[in-house]
């Protein structure tokens, strides 16, 4: 069987993360079929994206958020 284990940090206004593994289970234990960085530095976006701010802009205004 092969099971996704999805958790997630969301902070409204700001933005989110959500963290993806995929684990095969056995009649042995486990397996974790998916590979990502350890170290937070890592995993922090750490320049921002103009443009994806002004897109979330037009879209919360387009749906009128």
């Amino acid at each position: 069987m092969v099971i996704t284990i999805e958790p997630g940090i969301y902070i409204e206004g700001v933005g989110g993360y959500r963290h993806s593994d995929t684990i095969r289970v056995t009649k042995d234990g486990y397996e974790v079929l998916t590979t990502f960085p350890t170290d937070l530095e890592d995993m922090t976006i750490t320049k921002s994206n103009i443009l994806a701010k002004l897109k979330g802009k037009f879209i919360q205004k387009y749906l009128k958020l």
